[in-house]
């Protein structure tokens, strides 16, 4: 997410669900790039805690980091493409994907798109 922040982001930004400070270039564009923020943090937030209960309660070992962030990744695509779906109107879709393309050039998020070519797209129904 850093593209869209002014300083790299935290665990406690993650935690505390703070909004980061955006970079003057997102500004405008804030209601989207923060609710594709807070898609990512809750996914991420949820993943890690079911992770906890399955060592705690289950006795399982925690996931590995590359089949987290698939899991990850995998969660907040769904959520990215029901939001393009249903959420917004066509200014803020154009918006969404103008997001979603800057994270796809991201280092963590880039190879992930790139194995997973149609993670994003949005069918839509004849």
């Amino acid at each position: 997410m850093s593209p869209f922040f002014r300083a790299p982001t935290t665990w406690m930004n993650v935690a505390l669900a703070t909004k980061p400070r955006l970079r003057d270039t997102w500004k405008a564009r804030a209601g989207v790039v923060l609710d594709v923020w807070h898609t990512v943090r809750a996914v991420t937030l949820h993943f890690l805690w079911r992770d906890r209960n399955r060592c705690l309660f289950d006795g399982r070992q925690p996931t590995p980091a590359a089949p987290a962030l698939l899991a990850i990744f995998s969660a907040s695509c769904a959520h990215f493409r029901h939001t393009l779906r249903r959420r917004y109107d066509p200014e803020q879709q154009q918006t969404q994907h103008m997001v979603l393309a800057e994270m796809r050039r991201h280092a963590g998020f880039e190879g992930f798109v790139r194995a997973n070519s149609t993670v994003l797209g949005v069918r839509h129904r004849r």
